[in-house]
């Protein structure tokens, strides 16, 4: 499989894949992360820590959430774990199913 992977990357990096059900774009991990927290009173909607793939460090970083409008990003994962697996070292996500 991993093999099957590897040439569809060359082919496309752009490659879409599923992980845990969600379904995820390779280009997400380069976009620009969201804006930071914007100041909306957090009576509203309460901040929450979400991370984001930051390309030139190569490390998924925290920020805080607080659905700014016009702040909608693809680069924002619920958490850390998440956003390695699928940014930082794309080909050891395994689906549940694939376990050797």
């Amino acid at each position: 499989m991993a093999g099957l992977l590897i040439c569809i990357m060359a082919i496309s990096p752009s490659l879409i894949y599923g992980y845990l059900g969600i379904t995820y774009n390779l280009k997400d991990c380069n976009e620009v992360p969201p804006v930071q927290f914007c100041g909306r009173a957090a009576r509203e909607i309460p901040p929450i820590v979400l991370y984001f793939y930051h390309a030139t460090s190569g490390k998924c970083e925290p920020f805080l959430w607080s659905d700014c409008p016009d702040s909608h990003s693809n680069n924002v994962f619920p958490t850390k774990e998440q956003c390695q697996d699928i940014c930082k070292d794309p080909l050891t996500v395994m689906n549940p199913g694939d376990e050797d």
